[in-house]
C-alpha cells in the first residue's frame, strides 16, 4: 500500500501532466528526489540546483544574445556568444537558485502559519506576488530611462 506522501505526489504529478506542465523526462529530472527517503532540506537544495541550472542556462543564453545584438557584433563575431554565455551562466544560475529558495521559503512559511489553507491557494499567492515583483522591477528602469 502506498504511503500518504506517495499518493499526494502521484496526484500532483497527474494534475501537472493533465495541465501540460510535465513531460516524462522533465518529470523524472525534477521530481526524482521526491520519492527517495531523505531529509526535506536536501530535496529542496537538489531541486533548487536543478531549477538554477535550467533557468540560469536559459537566462544566460537570452542575455548573451541580447548583449551581442545590442553591441552590433553578433554577425561579425558569432563565436563570442559562447564565452559570453559561460560568463553569464554562474550569476544567472545563482540568481535563479536564490529566487527559487526565496519563493519556496515564503510558501513554506505560509503553509506553516495557516494549516487549513490548501497548497494551491498558497502557491498561487506566492506566484502572483513574485510575478508582480518582477513586473514592477522591469517597469522601474524603463520609467527612469524614459524620464532621462
Amino acid at each position: 500500500m502506498a504511503e500518504p506522501g506517495e499518493r499526494d505526489l502521484d496526484s500532483v504529478r497527474a494534475e501537472l501532466r493533465r495541465l501540460g506542465y510535465l513531460s516524462d523526462r522533465f518529470d523524472r529530472f525534477l521530481l526524482q528526489d521526491a520519492l527517495r527517503p531523505r531529509a526535506s532540506a536536501g530535496a529542496v537544495a537538489s531541486a533548487a540546483l536543478r531549477v538554477g541550472v535550467l533557468a540560469g542556462g536559459v537566462l544566460a543564453l537570452v542575455a548573451a544574445l541580447a548583449l551581442a545584438a545590442a553591441n552590433g557584433n553578433l554577425a561579425a563575431t558569432p563565436f563570442d556568444l559562447l564565452p559570453l554565455f559561460l560568463h553569464l551562466l554562474a550569476p544567472a544560475a545563482l540568481t535563479a537558485v536564490a529566487a527559487f529558495l526565496l519563493l519556496a521559503s515564503v510558501l513554506f512559511v505560509l503553509l506553516r502559519l495557516d494549516r487549513g489553507r490548501r497548497i494551491e491557494a498558497s502557491s498561487l499567492a506566492v506566484a502572483q506576488s513574485a510575478g508582480l515583483a518582477v513586473a514592477l522591477r522591469a517597469v522601474v528602469p524603463v520609467g527612469a530611462l524614459a524620464a532621462g
